[in-house]
C-alpha cells in the first residue's frame, strides 16, 4: 500500500501484458489468428488510459491489429503501447473531428471512451463523443462499435429527491453529470453498427482515487456511501479488456445490444476481506449514508453520494445488463479472482496516513518505484470520479471512471426482479 497526501497517483493502464512474456504472447496470438476475426483493425480511443489501455492489449492478444489514438503520441504510455508487436499509435485530438477521421482511416473496428473528468465538464464530454461518431460515420470502413457508456440519473418517481448537479444546455437537468453524459450522448451513434457497454466500479480505483485510512492500531479503513448490505459490482480492468475484445471477435452476437461488464459483487465489508487477503492487512469498511457523504468534503463527494444511492434504488435493474454468466457466454477467458488480481496491485493502494509527520510512505510490502505511468497527478478539483471516464496522457490526467453500485433495495413493487440480480452475481 502507498501513502497519498494531497496528490493520487494516477494507476497502471493495464496489469499482466509484459515484455518477457514474447513467447506466451506469440502462442495466444497463434491460437485467435487460426480463428480469423472478422474485424481486423481497431481503433482505441483514451488508448493510454485504463479502460482504453487495457482494450487495447487485449485486442492485440487476439490477433486483430490496433490503433492506438491519443493526443500525445510522445507519452511514455503511449510509447509503451507502441512497443508491442501490432499496435500502431496515431495522433488525433477530440476536438478536431479531422484528425479522428484520419485516425480511424483504414479500421473496421473502434472503442470509444472519452474523458469527463478532464476539467469535470460534462458538455465538453458530450462533445466529444459527437466528435467521435461522426467522424466513424464518415469512414466507410467501420463495421462494428463498442461505446462504454453509463445508465441515465435522471428517473421521475425514482431519484426526485436528487440535488441538480448540472443543467445541461440542450438536455436539461443532471443529477450525476457523468453518467447523464455518456447516457444522452447514445443518440450520436444512431446509424453506426454499435454495441453499448456499461462498466462497474473500477477494482483498481484502490491505486488512485479511493484512499484508505490508516488506524492508530495498525489497521486499515475506507468508507463508501453504502450500507453494511448493499452490494456494488466490480470491474477488475483486464476483465473489461477480455470482454470488449470477445465482443470484437463475435461482431454479430452484440451490435445493436447493451453489454456489461462486473467481474465480482461484493458488499463493504465482503470488499475489505478482498483487500485484507490481496495485501496481507487488516482492512475494514466503514458505511456512511448518501446525504452524508455529500456532505463530507472528499473529492467530487455530491456526485458520487448521489451516483452510489442510485445504484442503491436501481441495483436490481442495473444489474441485469451485467450478468457474470452472460458475461462468460462471450469471454474466451475465465473471470479474474480478486484476490489474485488485488495482490498485483496491492503495493501501490491509496494510504492516508494517521496524523503522521515523518512515516514511510507505504505498508512495506511490494516495490515503490512503478515508474511512469504514475507520475501524472492531479490536485483538489471535483475531479476523481472513479467510474469510467477516460483521460488520455501528455498533458492531462487520466482518471477513469468505473461504477459505484448499490444494494439490492429497488422499487421493484412485485420483487420480481430480486431473482435476477441474484443470478447477475452467480459465477
Amino acid at each position: 500500500m502507498r501513502t497519498t497526501k494531497e496528490h493520487r497517483q494516477r494507476p497502471h493502464i493495464f496489469v499482466p501484458l509484459e515484455k518477457s512474456n514474447t513467447m506466451h504472447l506469440s502462442n495466444i496470438l497463434s491460437v485467435f489468428k487460426k480463428t480469423g476475426p472478422d474485424i481486423e483493425k481497431v481503433a482505441v480511443l483514451g488508448a493510454t488510459g485504463q479502460q482504453g489501455g487495457s482494450v487495447a492489449l487485449s485486442v492485440v492478444l487476439r490477433g486483430i491489429e490496433v490503433v492506438a489514438i491519443t493526443r500525445n503520441p510522445d507519452s511514455e504510455s503511449a510509447k509503451d503501447l507502441g512497443s508491442h508487436q501490432g499496435i500502431e499509435v496515431r495522433k488525433a485530438d477530440l476536438n478536431d473531428v479531422e484528425s479522428l477521421k484520419a485516425a480511424f482511416e483504414g479500421c473496421d473496428g473502434a472503442f470509444v471512451v472519452a474523458n469527463f473528468l478532464e476539467n469535470a465538464d460534462v458538455e465538453n464530454e458530450m462533445k466529444h463523443y459527437k466528435n467521435a461518431a461522426d467522424a466513424l460515420k464518415a469512414t466507410p470502413s467501420i463495421r462494428h462499435v463498442i461505446f462504454s457508456t453509463l445508465e441515465e440519473s435522471v428517473l421521475p418517481g425514482v431519484t426526485d429527491d436528487f440535488k441538480v448537479l448540472h443543467e445541461h444546455k440542450e438536455t436539461g437537468k443532471m443529477y450525476v453529470p457523468h453518467l447523464d453524459g455518456k447516457n444522452r450522448s447514445e443518440k450520436f451513434f444512431d446509424g453506426l453498427p454499435t454495441t453499448f457497454l456499461y462498466t462497474s466500479c473500477f477494482f483498481e480505483n484502490f491505486t488512485s482515487y479511493f484512499t484508505t485510512q490508516e488506524n492508530k492500531d495498525g489497521t486499515y479503513s475506507f468508507t463508501l456511501p453504502l450500507s453494511k448490505d448493499d452490494k456494488m459490482a466490480w470491474t477488475i480492468l483486464q476483465d473489461l479488456g477480455t470482454l470488449v475484445a470477445s465482443a470484437f471477435l463475435q461482431p454479430k452476437k452484440v451490435i445493436g445490444k447493451r453489454i456489461g461488464q462486473a467481474s465480482f459483487y461484493a458488499t463493504g465489508d465482503e470488499l475489505a476481506e478482498i483487500l485484507s487477503k490481496a495485501t496481507g492487512k487488516t482492512v475494514t469498511f466503514k458505511s456512511k449514508s448518501w446525504k452524508e457523504y455529500m456532505k463530507s468534503g472528499v473529492p467530487a463527494d455530491q456526485e458520487l453520494g448521489q451516483m452510489f444511492e442510485l445504484w442503491r434504488r436501481k441495483f436490481d435493474e442495473f444489474s441485469r445488463y451485467r450478468q457474470i454468466k452472460e458475461q462468460k457466454k462471450l469471454m474466451d477467458l475465465e473471470m479474474s479472482d480478486p484476490v489474485e488480481y488485488g495482490k498485483s496491485f496491492a503495493d501501490r493502494i491509496q494510504v492516508q496516513e494517521n496524523n503522521a509527520k515523518d512515516k514511510d510512505s507505504t505498508i512495506p510490502e511490494g516495490d515503490e518505484g512503478q515508474e511512469g505511468d504514475q507520475q501524472e497527478k492531479q490536485e483538489g478539483k471535483d475531479s476523481t470520479i472513479p467510474e469510467g471516464d477516460e483521460a488520455e496522457e501528455g498533458d492531462q490526467q487520466e482518471k477513469q471512471e468505473g461504477r459505484k453500485e448499490g444494494s439490492k433495495q429497488d422499487d421493484d413493487p412485485n420483487g420480481k426482479e430480486k431473482e435476477l440480480s441474484k443470478e447477475a452475481q452467480k459465477d
